[in-house]
């Protein structure tokens, strides 16, 4: 990853001048995540666009570093996997991501940031647009495709505890006028590791392999295909634990950790991908994809340890699950299991623009299907020799590795999941200054979680719109809706209603410095009802599980953000939020009243680069980050608190000539221990997310 500039060389007989432009980064564009064709500063809706030029500069490799950036995005626990867990406006999205507007299935692995170009969050209900989702918003990740160009970059760079990337992204053109365009990406990642059982592990390394070939068969129309291998061998890290009295202020050391240096995890995936585009007449086009994916896992390694709950002589916690017992060990399990997932997407789409009654209309009309199917096996293990682990001092080498799978039958279950979405979008101008957007999706679900099965067919809808005070000044606001299946079953033998997810937004847009810099603000309020809940008339001595649609939550806010371009050397990301969630009516522990678990009321961050050629060094750029999160509720009872943190990123670049730049970055410059997320296990404590130590890089990247 590095900086993003253009360099233009100048000669002369005596000398070689390298002058730096500095381009408008961070202004967000466009974005594809409604669907329509309006610009970002008209859109009816709040949506954080992320660019490539922002996500180089920041240095980020993974999402939940990027997205905190974004206000109104906070963590959530990822359970150790290789998936990051995103809270949007306080729901979870629970690993759930889409790829160029289409929903792929929540897998433990994460996505390559060399293949992206733009992170898109949609934020709010999204279900009219997106099918069925989570109701804080949706983060949609736009890949780079084949352009009628030439490009070759190979970027180089190592930094501390191991941290080492090589990176090539290839694009060239042929045929008379670049009709037949193509693209290679490729990248080897080996990623910083400081933990406990994981800076001595030599087998976390990913790599992805993405060709593409787009084929411009005609002024109007193309074809694109890729194909995208993606390659992660990345040890599970269930992070530290909080036990009361044992720990100073609760929470073990950062570098914690019982996972030993034999740890084994293995995500692949192999995605191919078709997608057409044509503008069949002035007024009509048409759009299509379809996507075939493999997904495999394979897990070998101490997944589990009594430090997630508590009982029994083994646990270091007394029946409180937050305080400690006295107890010095715990016992830790080892896990063997496959997986393996097949998941299809298909998407088509038509557009028809027209002029109505003097009001110019953009109708949107399509089916999308999204199936995946999940087989994953479990297999009964028994491990000779120790699985006991030092509370105080867990030594990463120290559990057995003499592990024999059992001759039985693993345990077999998975995870099938079918949904199709038809779908209407109208986008009406009715004048210059004035536009509305309805939408509305019909979504038919049927899922089986390892026997568990849930459905709804549902219409979600949205309703919007915006007004332009002033050239540059737009009002926007709107509603949307979502649902989002459950399982259950009621003691009339009926299947429980889907929770119903309703979100309210009004906002400002103010396009500033010539169009260069879009500021963004917002208040909205969103409300879940029906959450599935146990029925207070079973008997329990019937072993009756009945279910009632209960429960309720809500979340009210504001959110602020500037990002573009002040001046010729400066560009700017900066914003905040300010959040209030209640649980508002819940049949878990007595948590009415309580706030949500891992989402801060207080959200500050801001990102910049500046261009030195004022102080004649045009070619020397500076970054400078800074990310604050506030103090959060560890749980559902908010009996443990998160500590707020604060972290600053410092950068440099150098542009030596007009194909080489050189650079070095620091993250978390003065090392602050951060407290992430932990999982929320209702009233007790459990595991505990960190984020990075100090963490320096140096590189380079090269145009060839």
């Amino acid at each position: 990853m590095t900086w993003s500039a253009t360099a233009q060389e100048t000669t002369d007989e005596s000398e070689v001048e390298v002058v730096v432009v500095v381009g408008n980064k961070y202004r967000p564009q466009e974005t594809s995540s409604l669907g329509v064709d309006l610009d970002m500063n008209k859109l009816p809706a709040s949506i954080a666009v992320l660019s490539e030029d922002f996500i180089n500069n920041s240095q980020t490799d993974r999402l939940r570093d990027l997205l905190t950036y974004v206000q109104g995005v906070t963590l959530s626990d990822d359970g150790g996997w290789t998936a990051d867990g995103i809270i949007i406006r306080g729901f979870d999205t629970n690993g759930q991501l889409y790829f160029d507007g289409v929903k792929q299935a929540p897998l433990s692995i994460r996505p390559n940031f060399a293949t992206i170009e733009r992170v898109e969050v949609l934020k709010g209900a999204a279900s009219a647009d997106f099918g069925v989702t989570e109701p804080g918003g949706v983060i949609n990740i736009i890949r780079k495709k084949p352009f009628n160009g030439s490009k070759r970059n190979l970027t180089l760079s190592a930094g501390t505890y191991g941290q080492r990337e090589a990176t090539v992204d290839i694009n060239e053109s042929f045929m008379d006028s670049g009709q037949l365009q193509t693209r290679f990406i490729g990248s080897y990642t080996e990623s910083a590791e400081w933990r406990k059982g994981r800076k001595d592990n030599d087998s976390i390394y990913d790599y992805v392999f993405a060709p593409s070939v787009r084929w411009a068969y005609s002024d109007t129309g193309s074809i694109t295909t890729m194909f995208e291998r993606v390659y992660q061998s990345d040890p599970q890290d269930r992070g530290i634990i909080y036990v009361e009295g044992a720990f100073d202020g609760g929470f073990a050391p950062r570098d914690w950790s019982w996972h030993q240096n034999s740890g084994e995890q293995v995500n692949e995936i192999d995605r191919l991908t078709f997608e057409i585009a044509d503008q069949l007449t002035d007024s009509l086009s048409i759009r299509g994809m379809y996507s075939i994916t493999d997904y495999q896992y394979i897990n070998r390694e101490y997944r589990n340890a009594n430090s997630e709950y508590f009982g029994g002589d083994a646990s270091p916690y007394n029946p409180d699950g937050i305080t400690w017992n006295g107890n010095t060990t715990m016992d830790a399990s080892y896990a063997v299991w496959d997986s393996d997932s097949d998941i299809f997407n298909a998407k088509l789409e038509f557009q028809y623009d027209t002029l109505f009654a003097g009001i110019d209309n953009s109708v949107i009309a399509g089916v999308s299907h999204f199936k995946t199917e999940q087989t994953g096996k479990f297999y009964d293990v028994e491990v000779n020799g120790n699985t006991t682990v030092d509370l105080f001092n867990p030594d990463p080498d120290s559990l057995s590795t003499d592990v024999t799978v059992l001759p039985n039958d693993p345990y077999i279950g998975g995870v099938n999941i079918d949904e199709t979405g038809y779908y209407l979008k109208l986008l009406s101008s009715f004048s210059p200054r004035f536009r509305t957007l309805l939408s509305a999706q019909y979504s038919e679900f049927e899922a089986d979680s390892y026997g568990s099965l849930t459905g709804s067919d549902n219409v979600s809808i949205r309703i919007a719109g915006s007004y332009d005070l002033t050239e540059s000044l737009t009002l926007f606001a709107g509603y949307s809706d979502a649902y989002q299946p459950q399982g259950g079953v009621t003691r009339a033998g009926e299947e429980v209603d889907p929770t119903h997810d309703k979100s309210y937004e009004i906002g400002i847009k103010a396009s500033l410095f010539d169009d260069k810099l879009l500021w963004t603000s917002s208040v909205f309020h969103t409300r879940r009802n029906d959450i599935v809940a146990s029925d207070p008339t079973n008997d329990d001595d019937l072993n009756e599980f009945f279910v009632i649609n209960f429960g309720e939550v809500k979340i009210s806010g504001f959110e602020s953000e500037f990002a573009g371009r002040v001046n010729e050397q400066l560009n700017v990301r900066l914003g905040f939020s300010i959040l209030d969630s209640e649980i508002v009516r819940t049949d878990t522990g007595p948590f009415a009243g309580n706030e949500f678990a891992n989402t801060a009321k207080l959200q500050v961050s801001g990102f910049a680069d500046y261009n030195f050629s004022n102080f004649a060094l045009p070619q020397l750029t500076g970054t400078i980050g800074f990310i604050h999160i506030g103090e959060r509720q560890g749980n559902s009872a908010n009996n443990i608190q998160l500590p707020a943190y604060t972290t600053f990123d410092l950068g440099l670049n150098w542009q030596a000539t007009d194909k080489l730049e050189l650079f070095v970055f620091g993250s978390n410059i003065f090392d602050d221990t951060v407290i992430l997320s932990m999982q929320d296990s209702g009233a007790r404590a459990d595991q505990v997310d960190v984020g990075n130590r100090s963490l320096f890089r140096v590189g380079l990247n090269y145009r060839f």
